[in-house]
């Protein structure tokens, strides 16, 4: 199969690249060799799938802090977690009445936040061990698009159909530090 070579592929005249990315002087293979190489090495199923012909989509999908752990959101209005290690289908968790996108890890494996598909446009922070509620962030007006966990801090932000972005600092731990930015954003002209 040949690719499009990209960008980060082709240098510059003047050796540099079109990105301003630095380049070392050490032999580099081009991009497109290396991503030719990669190959699936397991496959994650879930045995719980009713009607093979009509499966459920996945709408997300995260690895936790150490990557032992990896997370599905699906159409179906389920959670799945899977041990990436051992290959296995570890927990399955459902939200049905919310429904659910945009799942990620928290700092702590055993918690996780994800944006509901229905009723308030809530993002739900979820303890995994026993699928009970933590807390629900409110405050967006539209459906949640994108959803990030800060990789050094417990903090999140969040963006909306309703053209606003919310970062939210440190909203998981009891610190008093649970103020809210909100910024409204134009389309551009």
């Amino acid at each position: 199969m040949s690719s499009t070579p990209m960008d980060l592929d082709r240098p510059e005249r003047n050796g540099s690249s079109s990105l301003n990315i630095p380049r070392s002087m050490a032999p580099v293979s081009n991009l497109s060799d290396v991503i030719s190489s990669f190959r699936p090495t397991k496959l994650l199923r879930r045995e719980d799938i009713r009607d093979p012909r009509q499966p459920p989509h996945v709408l997300s999908i995260d690895y936790n802090d150490d990557g032992e752990l990896l997370m599905t959101s699906a159409s179906d209005e389920t959670l799945q977690i899977y041990n990436v290690r051992e290959g296995k289908h570890e927990k399955s968790l459902v939200s049905k009445k919310y429904g659910v996108k945009l799942a990620k890890f928290t700092h702590t494996s055993s918690s996780i936040i994800y944006a509901s598909t229905k009723q308030n446009n809530a993002i739900r922070y979820l303890a995994t061990h026993d699928n009970s509620f933590i807390r629900y962030f409110e405050g967006h007006e539209g459906p949640v698009t994108s959803l990030a966990v800060h990789p050094g801090s417990d903090s999140f932000i969040s963006c909306s159909q309703d053209n606003t972005v919310r970062l939210r600092l440190r909203p998981f731990g009891y610190s008093v530090c649970r103020r809210l930015s909100k910024l409204r954003l134009r389309a551009p002209l």
